[in-house]
């Protein structure tokens, strides 16, 4: 993951052998969660809520446009 993303854009941290978390920010949420998703990783939103709402939100909508 740290291959993938550059320091000034992120904090990486590993937490286990197969995990790490991603610490970044930006001014729009579909923003990091665009950066995120196209990392290609599996990922759990941990903080803050809204951008897990939001990332609910924009999951419901593909799933929707994928069927």
């Amino acid at each position: 993951m740290r291959g993938q993303i550059s320091a000034s854009a992120a904090v990486v941290t590993s937490r286990d052998r197969d995990t790490c978390e991603v610490v970044s920010g930006a001014d729009n949420l579909d923003i990091v969660l665009w950066h995120v998703l196209m990392l290609g990783h599996a990922f759990d939103v941990l903080e803050p809520p809204e951008l897990a709402i939001r990332c609910a939100q924009l999951g419901e909508r593909l799933t929707a446009a994928g069927t």
